[in-house]
């Protein structure tokens, strides 16, 4: 189990689609929100699952990806975890529920954000910089989008990227694991449409 959300969700900063698209940073952010907005059917709140297919997505986004089905209990199960997933979460969270790899409060944050996406039908951004023993630098980003259709999310496309100096930051489990890591700064944002 692991320790990604040690700090409890507040309410995030409502903004409309270019200022959402602004929030994020890096490529990778952008990217996917890209394509998940051109995959909505005109007026639509969002794509249907169907509408995502990963083998259009840019392969330089898919690492960095996951889908999480939303279940008929409220729970989220992993349909689909990209490499970089893996690596952080150093094992393949693919057909795992949420519980199975979050626990206590990381777990409450991740339910409770993902909650907001099915509540709300609408994309959610979290950004957080940490300082790892004192020093700056470790750039966290969740882009979580919603997938359904009727207004009901069946399921949630999200991009994961950890960076430390703009490289891709290997040590970041083993990091929180040991409680070395402090909040510097924090945005979270939802899209409304």
């Amino acid at each position: 189990m692991s320790r990604f959300f040690s700090r409890r969700v507040r309410d995030p900063d409502a903004l409309d689609i270019s200022a959402f698209r602004n929030s994020l940073s890096g490529a990778e952010m952008r990217d996917l929100f890209d394509y998940w907005n051109a995959a909505r059917n005109a007026g639509a709140a969002m794509p249907r699952r169907a509408d995502i297919d990963p083998l259009e997505i840019p392969k330089t986004l898919l690492p960095y990806l996951y889908i999480v089905i939303v279940e008929a209990d409220g729970g989220y199960r992993f349909r689909l975890a990209g490499t970089r997933m893996v690596e952080v979460f150093k094992h393949d969270v693919t057909g795992k529920r949420l519980e199975q790899v979050l626990e206590a409060h990381d777990l409450k944050n991740a339910v409770r954000s993902y909650g907001r996406v099915v509540q709300s039908a609408a994309p959610w951004y979290s950004r957080v910089t940490y300082k790892v023993d004192g020093v700056s630098g470790i750039l966290y980003q969740r882009l979580t989008l919603p997938l359904g259709e009727g207004g009901a999310v069946t399921h949630l496309l999200g991009g994961l990227t950890i960076h430390r100096d703009h490289l891709i930051y290997e040590d970041f489990y083993e990091s929180h694991g040991r409680h070395a890591l402090d909040v510097e700064d924090r945005l979270e944002a939802v899209l409304t449409l």
